[in-house]
């Protein structure tokens, strides 16, 4: 198993059971947008990295979810 299947995999696992409520097509459209791009950088990086890009995930995904997963479209402006 290839480090990008595994991230696929975990975020897959974690999205299911944390965003139950929402639709298979934003579960699966979330990890690509949390692994980015370019997902071959992953397996060149070096262990400190990749926990590093890991980290960095997580807090874009927190962000996600406490501002727009579930929210109304109406409240995701912010004056």
């Amino acid at each position: 198993m290839t480090v990008v299947e595994k991230l696929v995999k975990d975020w897959r696992r974690r999205l299911q059971t944390e965003c139950a409520d929402q639709n298979q097509k934003t579960l699966e459209s979330t990890i690509v947008w949390l692994l980015g791009e370019d997902r071959d950088r992953y397996e060149t990086m070096s262990a400190d990295q990749l926990e590093i890009a890991e980290q960095a995930m997580d807090y874009r995904y927190r962000i996600l979810q406490q501002r727009y997963l579930g929210v109304p479209p109406k409240q995701h402006i912010t004056a």
